[in-house]
């Protein structure tokens, strides 16, 4: 059975995204593996106890992910999918939210952080639905469909929606040879490249 190491706890993006993955390529036995972090995931794909990893391009883990691992495993792929969609939810019991659960820095950016006196860095959007419901954070980015599974406790301050996000495939077997490229021509970028090109006008 082919094992797919991605980040935990259940109910995340990565493991949504994971299983579209191996389901769009047809692969039916197969199994994921949720991890705490991408450098548990790094140490079983080096040891050959998974196959794969699939992480998203903007994870804070990322850099680490590809740079120290060089030698040990390779991208193999990347692809682009949406997810599930984000917003900002709050408790109903708190009508001056004071802090702020959010995945730093990857989602640093979506809302002004500045209404809120604290932010909470937490590792995955569910953890930051668990910290909202236990009362731990006032806010939190997190998915929208929490709101409706805790109508009388949370409500959603702002929809965010879903970013087209890149996603990396890591495997021990390097797919690109030095000085190489791996791309697909036949892309729809490649033909918005061809297509645009064909119409500038050369200068002069």
């Amino acid at each position: 059975m082919l094992t797919v190491a991605t980040l935990g706890p259940s109910g995340t993006n990565h493991e949504l995204v994971t299983r579209r993955y191996m389901d769009f390529h047809g692969v039916a036995d197969y199994a994921v593996v949720l991890v705490d972090d991408f450098r548990e995931a790094a140490d079983r794909l080096s040891a050959g106890t998974v196959d794969l990893i699939v992480q998203c391009a903007v994870h804070p883990q990322t850099p680490e992910t590809l740079g120290a691992n060089l030698g040990a495993f390779y991208a193999a792929d990347c692809f682009i999918a949406d997810s599930r969609e984000l917003g900002v939810l709050t408790r109903k019991d708190v009508p001056n939210p004071k802090t702020l659960g959010i995945l730093l820095p990857a989602n640093a950016d979506y809302v002004d952080t500045s209404r809120w006196s604290e932010l909470r860095n937490v590792p995955s959007l569910p953890l930051i639905r668990d910290l909202l419901v236990a009362g731990e954070v006032d806010s939190g980015l997190t998915y929208t469909a929490y709101a409706d599974e805790h109508p009388d406790l949370l409500q959603v301050d702002e929809v965010i929606g879903s970013p087209d996000d890149v996603w990396i495939v890591y495997m021990r077997q390097r797919v690109l040879t030095p000085g190489g490229l791996v791309a697909r021509r036949d892309s729809i970028a490649g033909d918005a490249l061809r297509r645009i090109a064909s119409m500038r006008q050369p200068f002069g």
